[in-house]
């Protein structure tokens, strides 16, 4: 009852503040703080109260908890923690909204780059996923050894091919782009009729993808964009379609896994829900709580951090574990945040649990270091809004929003930067391309 009552006021802090921020700037119906809010909301305090209700008492049990014997004053120091990530994540993000400098908004960019970008991401991505299915034998093959690919069995040396793979996350943003043109640019005949090949080809392309790399998470982010661009040119957020979105969601999070990993293989017969001993409200609690298990599983170094936390160092290794070890010729530990993580959580290291913000940082340099990342990243976010309130003329700029903003606060469930920077891959590597096409176009035009 202690843990439902504080998580309640908790919940009305948050959204008041959210709401006070997005009034504050006009955002309308939504800005990046609130799918940040969102995010830390259903990871860090919906999932206490889910708890709190549920009839399934251990659903929040770790197995190496020093404060099981302390549970009132557990539930106390994590509320607090909570609170305080929060309200420097908002502060970060006020001050970042109102006093950082706003970079000059760059022109519309011309349709034929983006039909040539739009070759480009589609055409690599299909030799890169096409050429790492070769190390299984072909594409159907790839597809059946999926599971294989989902748990990177180290017993196969992926090498350059597993470098490849990283480039199969281009598909999905090229079928947000072909969709992009497809809506928003020319109206002939003969042009849809091409943007619909292309966004056909991208779509099979990206359904691809998912099932090779067996992720929920990849389907269920891309779910997501399509639900909050819809959202963001309607204009208003409603009831309908954000409770669909959630329906959808937790039916990927309960089947997914077992669909993914089974219909490469046409075994649907052997679907079924991920925790077969729990019920459906439990389920959902369960796969939603790990993020805040990290949390408790954080608590006894909330003063100087962890002993063998990387103290920061991932942030810039994991840049480098993008790239082959090969070619940098520099092996680097498979050791770090949410490995140690795992292991404080269930005492083995034989699934990766993900720390999430708040432990992600406690882990590296405790409640200082929690207190410091939240402003870094409120203070990112509200960059990223004040940037693109200023280019909300630009077509181009303002469509990628959204997608740009999703991806961004994922960080909230990832909480370990090598993760972190392979979800955000393909995003970046578009990103790069349209900088390279404004600089060249500068310097052509100067």
């Amino acid at each position: 009852m202690t843990l439902l009552l504080l998580n309640i006021t908790l919940l009305g802090i948050v959204v008041f503040m959210e709401n006070f921020a997005r009034r504050k700037y006009n955002d309308v119906p939504y800005n990046t703080l609130t799918l940040l809010t969102f995010f830390f909301c259903l990871q860090y305090i919906l999932v206490p109260i889910g708890a709190s209700i549920a009839p399934y008492s251990n659903i929040l049990f770790l197995k190496n908890n020093p404060f099981a014997s302390a549970a009132l004053m557990t539930h106390f120091i994590s509320t607090s923690l909570i609170l305080i990530t929060y309200l420097s994540l908002h502060s970060g993000y006020i001050f970042a909204r109102s006093c950082s400098p706003c970079p000059q908004c760059p022109d519309n960019i011309n349709t034929s780059f983006l039909i040539l970008t739009l070759f480009t991401l589609i055409t690599i991505a299909g030799l890169a996923l096409y050429n790492y299915s070769s190390l299984f034998g072909g594409l159907s093959s790839a597809l059946i050894n999926s599971p294989r690919t989902r748990l990177q069995d180290l017993s196969v040396d992926f090498g350059l091919f597993g470098f490849l793979r990283q480039f199969g996350r281009l598909m999905p943003i090229a079928f947000w782009l072909s969709i992009f043109l497809l809506i928003f640019r020319r109206t002939g005949f003969m042009f849809k009729l091409f943007m619909i090949t292309l966004v056909s080809v991208s779509l099979f392309g990206s359904f691809y993808y998912f099932i090779f790399t067996a992720s929920r998470g990849s389907i269920i982010i891309h779910i997501l964009i399509a639900f909050i661009l819809f959202i963001y040119y309607r204009g208003k957020i409603g009831l309908v379609w954000p409770a669909l979105g959630i329906v959808m969601v937790g039916l990927i999070l309960l089947y997914g896994r077992s669909f993914l990993l089974n219909i490469a293989t046409q075994n649907l017969d052997q679907i079924s829900q991920t925790h077969p001993d729990l019920s459906f409200y439990n389920a959902i609690i369960n796969e939603l709580s790990p993020q805040y298990k990290s949390l408790y599983a954080s608590l006894p170094w909330i003063v100087i951090g962890h002993p063998d936390s990387a103290m920061f160092l991932d942030i810039f290794t994991g840049f480098l574990k993008l790239i082959p070890t090969r070619l940098i010729g520099l092996y680097l530990s498979t050791s770090n945040t949410t490995v140690l993580n795992t292991e404080l959580i269930t005492g083995m290291s034989i699934s990766n649990i993900p720390p999430g913000h708040v432990a992600y940082f406690i882990y590296n340099l405790g409640i200082i270091g929690l207190i410091l990342g939240s402003i870094g990243f409120g203070m990112t976010c509200g960059a990223l809004d004040r940037f693109f309130a200023n280019c909300r003329n630009n077509d181009l700029i303002r469509y990628l929003y959204p997608i740009t903003s999703m991806f961004l606060v994922r960080w909230m469930y990832f909480g370990d930067p090598g993760n972190y920077y392979r979800s955000l891959f393909g995003l970046a590597f578009f990103y790069f391309l349209l900088i390279c096409y404004l600089l060249l176009r500068r310097a052509l035009f100067r």
